[in-house]
This record gives C-alpha cells, sequence and structure tokens, in this order.
C-alpha cells in the first residue's frame, strides 16, 4: 500500500452508525491521520486497551472496540467509535515508511537517543477519522486520546505526518490525559495538529522558521526567517495567534496583505521568491517579513 493511500484514502461508507454496526462517514474525502509507532510487533488485548482508553477520557467510558483488534496487522482494520467519533485502524507489523517517518525525526528536538529507538520501531498503525465530529481540532483530539491508549503497548512514538510532527509516548500521554494539555493541543495549534519546524539554509543570515498542515485546516502555512533559534517562542506564537484568528473568524489572507507582530509592528504576506522554492510544500505558504517604517 503507498504513502498516498495510506493516509490520504476515501472511505466509501454511507450512513451514520447505527447501535448493530458502524458505518463510516463518507463525507470525508481525505480524513486526518496520525500514526502510532511500536517497539516490537503489534499485540493487543481488547480488554487491557478498552481498560486503559476507558481513563484518557470521560466521554470513553462506552467505546466500542471491535474483538478484531486483536487480529489487526499486515493491513487487517478495524473501526472503533465513542459518540460521534469513528476511528478507522488499519495495522501494519512492519516499520513506518520512511518517506513518512524521515521528516519528522529531522524536524524534531528530541534527543538522539529517542531519535534512534524510533528510527528502529518494528511496527505501526495508522488511525483515520471517519466519524460525524464536523470540528477538525476535534477530531485531531479524538485521534490523539485514542492513540495514547496504547501507550500499554509498548507504544514507541506517535507521529503527525501531515505536520512533520512526532511526539514521545509521554508527552503524547500527558497532552492527551490532562485537562492543561487537551487545552494546549486545541489552542496551540502548531504543538502537534499543525507542524512548528526551524531550519538553516545555505545562503540566508537566519533561522527559518515555518509551519507545516496548515492545509488541513484550509488555512496557508506561515513562514519567516528570523535572526536566531531564540526567537522561536516568539514567532510560534504568532503563527498560532494568526492562524487561530482565521479559523475562528473565517477570515482569509493572500500575498499581499499586511499583518501585526505582538508588538503592534507592521508585517507584510508575501509568496515565497524564487530562492526560497524549498518553502514550497504542495498548499499555499506565505512568508511574512516586517515592513520597513
Amino acid at each position: 500500500m503507498s504513502l498516498f493511500s495510506r493516509l490520504f484514502s476515501r472511505w466509501d461508507n454511507k450512513s451514520r452508525p447505527s447501535d448493530d454496526i458502524l458505518v463510516a462517514n463518507s463525507s470525508i474525502e481525505n480524513p486526518l491521520s496520525l500514526v502510532v509507532l511500536f517497539n516490537d510487533n503489534l499485540s493487543f488485548n481488547r480488554h487491557k486497551l478498552l481498560k486503559t482508553l476507558r481513563k484518557v477520557d470521560s466521554s470513553m467510558k462506552n467505546i466500542r472496540l471491535p474483538s478484531s483488534i486483536e487480529q489487526i496487522t499486515d493491513g487487517a482494520d478495524a473501526l472503533v467509535a465513542w459518540g460521534q467519533h469513528i476511528i478507522k485502524i488499519v495495522g501494519f507489523n512492519a516499520p513506518c515508511p520512511s518517506e513518512i517517518l524521515q521528516p519528522c525525526i529531522e524536524n524534531s528536538q528530541n534527543t538522539q537517543e529517542f531519535k534512534q529507538q524510533v528510527s528502529h520501531h518494528q511496527s505501526h498503525v495508522i488511525l483515520y477519522y471517519v466519524g460525524f465530529e464536523d470540528d477538525l481540532v476535534e477530531q485531531y483530539v479524538a485521534l490523539t486520546q485514542f492513540a495514547v491508549g496504547f501507550e500499554h503497548c509498548d507504544m514507541s512514538a506517535l507521529i503527525n505526518a501531515k505536520a512533520h510532527q512526532i511526539l514521545a509516548t509521554h508527552v503524547a500521554s500527558a497532552l492527551a490525559n490532562e485537562q492543561q494539555g487537551v487545552y494546549l493541543l486545541r489552542n496551540c495549534l502548531p504543538l502537534f495538529f499543525i507542524g512548528f519546524v526551524k531550519f538553516n539554509v545555505d545562503h540566508f543570515d537566519g533561522v527559518w522558521m515555518r509551519t507545516y498542515g496548515a492545509d488541513a485546516f484550509g488555512l496557508p502555512d506561515l513562514a519567516i526567517l528570523a535572526n536566531s533559534h531564540e526567537d522561536s517562542e516568539k514567532y510560534m506564537n504568532m503563527f498560532n495567534n494568526l492562524l487561530l484568528y482565521l479559523r475562528d473568524s473565517g477570515a482569509s489572507i493572500q500575498a499581499g496583505h499586511t499583518t501585526e507582530d505582538t508588538e503592534g509592528k507592521k508585517m507584510l504576506l508575501r509568496s515565497p521568491s524564487a530562492q526560497e522554492s524549498f518553502l514550497q510544500n504542495g498548499g499555499m505558504v506565505l512568508v511574512m517579513e516586517y515592513l520597513v517604517e
């Protein structure tokens, strides 16, 4: 199964779930997805998994988890549901393809030990949101909370491939289990649901900072050439404030528009130049730069 068919498949089921059967939402053409990595081969105990999931969030008290979860491997799948949420689980007793994994590892700020451990994982499952919650943030929250239910199954890490992000198991668990963690997931999009990365490029003085995966929300990715790594918190907050404003207001922006930073200084939004082609990633990318007063 190819990368695109794994991550962006369309599910053709056509109705809402009933009490007897789970049916994926056919109106979702490109479902959001997360990838769970495991240190060993897939091996799930349904009863232990149910017990763990019911502790993650009170909404999961009546979660429906089929016994077929114990046989998920080599492309086999299962549907799980609670409330409005339905998640399709596809399992593989093989490492996650490098084209999915490597960008996440390369952009990770974790230790080399963690990166090596993740690189040597043995299996993975892909979780697709195919339920009936309209809010994309809540879809991502549901995926994240379900994913940490695998913590007791020798889970290695959690990946958001579209955002080029990876979370160590204990970090993902804290974010999904604790009230403050879930608040951060919902209100700081570049924390995990949208990626925030820093990198140096030859012939550019400074550090490039940008987002990945904002197009999942119908938003542009943002980029800026910062002076140093010390500016990362400032620009992460600035990106997040603008993205949240666009998401909540329904407003749109494009090249040529202006905005302000957290100190009220005016900034221009522009398309990447020919020398900045490394910023292109399929969706719209807008570069932010200060206007000379």
